[in-house]
């Protein structure tokens, strides 16, 4: 099976970045004890019933990290230097229900008025002003600057979605009938504002019912942030509807349409600031989550760290319905069992890698990587003795690229990192599986 041949390949990896390639037939042997039997053992757990999908601080996760610690402990494999398998990741998880959104004394409905993605945990904000920017565009190459003249700094900017055009489909700020990064990307103008030190974001989408219809069950079920200052000082965005937007800038005389029309008559930026009292309560509620971590020692290089890595949580729960995540993670993380069980006989057994190895399930990675950031924030041992991090996702999937076989697997970035990893991969692969083919990719820029 093509699982047996990705994790044994890993495991010759790993052996051979951190031994001799003269041992390659000691590697070999400890490497056979990674089956398909076993992995399938510690799957049928991580995606049982009983987890109910692994979604991170929720029972079903806190179960999958207890079942981790104890296959360690049961291996033998001692927990890091802090004492305990767990660390523990302070979250903050924001409901729709936890913000308050009102304008000039009316309180707006969630859903139908407004809805947010992004806001600090703990916020409580009043402003007696809001500074209208138009579509919220500064462009060197054309001179366009929706902000000149205008200090956002505290204040609550309002942006309307895309970018202006004329009658004939025609960019006014590119001259080009083709869209630019303005009409694609809101987060380029939400960084833009939020570098203008803008105290909240009110966006006005163009599109607004559809893409809250969209995305009213992720947000319904509650989203995770990390509980630190970076969250703390986080600007609120937040999308108000047309009808929203409208009402606020008759406030300042205007609306939507006219001042639309006037713009692209007058071929140059318009905004203006309308005094209009905002303000916007949020408190979100404190939880926690752990990424769990074994520690096989080294010997004579055992202060440089090699990092095996897989992802635990998974979607959880939506009504009745559990997505299970038996590949994403779960097979990563019971091969990673696996791996650190085969690894730690070999050590027990005096063929021990010379580098050290942690072995560690991340949480909240399907909800933006927040168990692999919190580690990077506060690593158990130092970042600069990490010598690789090899982290193993979905091997249980087969691709449309390589429909006609299944004797292949992803590898990202060892070609990108070092061209030594990429060289050590190539020669365990020929030393233990021969797949047939081994792709090599870019990871996607996110946007």
């Amino acid at each position: 099976m093509i699982k047996n041949k990705v994790c044994l390949i890993t495991f010759q990896l790993l052996f051979s970045i951190t031994v001799l390639f003269s041992q390659d037939t000691v590697a070999l042997r400890y490497g056979n004890s990674i089956s398909a039997e076993i992995i399938k053992k510690h799957l049928s757990v991580l995606a049982s019933d009983s987890l109910e999908g692994r979604e991170t601080a929720m029972p079903g996760m806190i179960k999958a990290a207890a079942y981790v610690s104890q296959q360690f402990a049961q291996f033998g494999i001692p927990p890091c230097n802090t004492g305990s398998y767990f660390q523990q990741i302070p979250l903050m998880k924001q409901f729709p229900e936890n913000m308050k959104l009102e304008i000039a004394g009316k309180v707006l409905n969630y859903g139908s008025d407004y809805f947010t993605i992004d806001a600090p945990p703990s916020l409580q904000l009043n402003a007696n002003e809001i500074v209208f920017v138009g579509y919220g565009i500064t462009d060197s190459l054309s001179g366009w600057d929706d902000y000149k003249d205008k200090d956002v700094s505290g204040k609550v900017v309002l942006i309307l979605d895309g970018e202006p055009v004329n009658k004939k489909g025609i960019a006014l700020v590119s001259g080009k009938k083709e869209a630019s990064k303005w009409q694609n990307d809101r987060m380029t103008k939400v960084e833009l504002a939020t570098n203008q030190k803008a105290a909240a974001i009110l966006l006005i989408h163009q599109d607004y019912e559809k893409t809250f219809e969209k995305m009213n069950k992720r947000l319904a079920a509650g989203r995770l942030m990390l509980d630190n200052d970076e969250a703390a000082k986080s600007t609120p965005i937040i999308y108000v509807s047309k009808e929203i937007g409208n009402r606020i800038l008759l406030q300042g005389g205007t609306d939507l349409a006219s001042w639309e029309k006037k713009q692209v008559r007058k071929r140059k930026s318009m905004g203006l600031s309308i005094a209009q009292k905002v303000e916007v309560v949020n408190n979100a509620r404190k939880v926690s989550c752990n990424n769990v971590l074994g520690f096989i020692e080294g010997s004579s290089l055992k202060e440089e760290i090699i990092v095996i890595t897989a992802h635990l949580d998974h979607l959880g729960k939506r009504e009745d319905k559990i997505y299970y995540g038996a590949d994403d993670d779960g097979s990563g993380s019971a091969s990673i069992l696996n791996i650190a069980e085969a690894f730690e006989k070999a050590k027990n057994e005096g063929h021990g890698p010379k580098r050290s190895i942690l072995v560690m399930t991340f949480s909240g990675e399907e909800k933006g990587l927040l168990g692999s950031e919190y580690y990077t924030n506060f690593p158990v041992f130092p970042l600069k003795n990490t010598v690789a991090n090899l982290n193993i996702d979905m091997i249980g999937r087969v691709d449309t690229i390589a429909r006609n076989s299944v004797n292949y697997t992803y590898l990202i970035g060892s070609d990108k990192l070092s061209t030594q990893l990429h060289s050590i991969n190539e020669n365990a692969n020929k030393i233990a599986v021969t797949l047939n083919s081994i792709i090599v990719t870019m990871i996607r820029p996110i946007n």
